[in-house]
């Protein structure tokens, strides 16, 4: 695919700059969590309430984005899930418990359509290549929202503050995306879709259940990871706040790094051999994360941004190669819908098994679900031939080795 134009490009930076937005407060959050439940006077287990409603939302409005995508243009969603997202994260700003409750659905539901319309235009305009600059984006925000909070914390300011910021990012936003919106429109139509249904074998149930269980696993560790290791870290490993902040923007930086990494890389690897490689290696790093002290802990943090960086991409990126090209957009919104499903349960189930044992639980939760993530890419590997490399698996092209097994089949 041919690098993209002056117009594609600057869609592309304003796509980029929203993948930014979306991550500094979903980041943000591990670290100002303790502070705005003292705020709200909430238990330190209500962060998984709060990733819950997040999940509600987000699963709402990509579920629906093909109906959506009938009603309003692109350009005009993607303004209007603009405003929404500014307007939820006023909500965490303000800090009260009936603001973020209802902040983390509107939040939600407005990344739930950001994403949506934004992955689609991506693939069906820029291709691999380019999806993992802007999952790489969604990195460099993540990296720069729990930094932000620490420093915050450090000169005695409330991590709110970066709320507000985003907020008003997200306004930004807004007045671009309807500044560019009929630009939007063509790709987005092509590439989006109300998932249908699809006839399947015995097999391939079998192979789309454990794809979306991947999917699922997969969101639920990096997100239970990135919001609760400074937890861990300054509650259980007894780590001071500041050292903790950095360790948790280092695990947002060592992801961003590896995305950039594999987008340059991106024509001599197999999506394949990043999942055969990374899975294992997260489930090592997990291990140790949860016996480790606290030099380790720290260490294993980092490590398991960079196992995680190639997870995500390559799974998007591998669908039409995994199901076939002509299922690739059906299937695609029910993978993004199970990984809202895991954006929620992550840190749910990571709260509850700290409420119910302490901050140490942390750790075993993220090896459970490490484990999860592990078998279902072994099912997932016996039932499909492998993928072709990032720079074709996005447009279904047949690679060297033979054609893929659709899901169908």
């Amino acid at each position: 695919m041919t690098p993209p134009g002056g117009p594609q490009r600057a869609l592309l930076g304003l796509a980029c700059a929203a993948f930014v937005a979306i991550g500094l407060p979903v980041a943000a959050l591990g670290v100002a969590w303790p502070t705005l439940r003292a705020d709200a006077g909430r238990p330190l287990g209500d962060l998984g309430i709060l990733s819950v409603l997040v999940t509600v939302g987000f699963a709402l409005t990509a579920l629906a984005h093909g109906s959506l995508m009938r009603r309003l243009s692109p350009g005009v969603a993607l303004a209007g899930a603009s405003a929404l997202y500014a307007a939820g994260c006023a909500g965490f700003a303000v800090a009260t418990w009936p603001s973020m409750v209802t902040g983390a659905v509107v939040l939600g539901a407005a990344a739930g359509e950001l994403e949506s319309a934004i992955n689609s235009h991506v693939a069906a305009r820029h291709g691999p290549r380019a999806m993992n600059l802007v999952h790489g984006a969604f990195g460099v925000g993540a990296t720069a929202g729990p930094l932000a909070a620490t420093e915050l914390l450090d000169a005695g300011l409330s991590p709110r503050l970066v709320f507000a910021a985003v907020a008003v990012l997200g306004v930004a936003l807004g007045v671009g995306f309807a500044t560019t919106r009929r630009r939007w429109a063509g790709a987005s139509r092509r590439a989006g879709g109300l998932p249908r249904p699809v006839a399947l074998s015995g097999r391939a149930r079998l192979l789309l259940a454990a794809t979306l269980v991947t999917f699922l696993a997969y969101v639920a560790i990096e997100t239970a990871t990135g919001q609760w290791s400074y937890t861990l870290l300054t509650e259980s490993r007894h780590v001071d706040v500041r050292t903790a902040g950095w360790v948790v923007s280092g695990f947002w930086a060592a992801l961003t790094l590896g995305r950039f990494g594999l987008g340059v890389a991106g024509r001599r690897i197999t999506a394949q051999r990043v999942l055969d490689v990374s899975i294992p290696a997260a489930v090592v790093v997990a291990a140790l994360l949860a016996v480790g002290g606290p030099v380790l802990t720290a260490a294993a943090v980092v490590a398991s941004g960079l196992c995680f960086a190639g997870i995500f991409p390559a799974l998007v990126t591998s669908t039409p190669a995994r199901v076939g090209p002509e299922r690739a957009a059906p299937v695609m919104g029910w993978q993004l819908a199970a990984g809202s499903l895991g954006v929620g349960l992550g840190p749910a189930l990571t709260g509850v098994a700290v409420g119910a044992v302490g901050p140490g639980a942390v750790g075993p939760a993220l090896v459970a679900m490490a484990a999860v993530l592990a078998v279902a890419h072994l099912v997932v590997r016996r039932l499909t031939t492998p993928p072709e490399p990032f720079a074709t698996a996005a447009h279904g092209d047949v690679p060297t080795g033979g054609a893929p097994r659709p899901v169908g089949s």
